[in-house]
């Protein structure tokens, strides 16, 4: 028997979270998705066992997507699953940080459209 994929959606805005939640579960019904409202709650999550694949916002309360993305990099040379981040901000600094980050995260924006899902499906399948 395989094991149950896990997918993690790491943001603050319960809209996004039960809209990710919803489209995840119909694009792949048998991956169990997780939900974390912060960076903290995320990297606890994180702790006790890993996704095959992690949405995460960068700005959110307690630690933001940033802080989180460095405190996995301080652990590993290289991601250890797939890193989508996805946020609002337009901020072309943003891009050009996640393409310098170690993990070389995907970098969505929201809202996500079917694309954004078809680079997803392509990640894990």
């Amino acid at each position: 028997m395989s094991k149950k994929k896990k997918f993690l959606v790491v943001d603050d805005d319960e809209i996004f979270l039960f809209t990710a939640n919803y489209v995840l579960s119909k694009l792949f019904p048998d991956m169990e998705i997780i939900t974390r409202k912060n960076g903290k709650e995320a990297l606890a999550q994180l702790k006790n066992e890993s996704p095959d694949a992690m949405f995460i916002d960068l700005n959110m309360p307690v630690m933001d997507g940033w802080e989180v993305l460095e405190n996995l990099s301080t652990s590993n040379d290289k991601s250890p699953f797939p890193i989508i981040i996805v946020t609002s901000s337009i901020d072309p600094s943003d891009i050009e940080k996640a393409n310098r980050h170690p993990f070389k995260p995907d970098f969505v924006e929201k809202p996500l459209s079917e694309e954004s899902f078809g680079t997803i499906k392509s990640l894990l399948s």
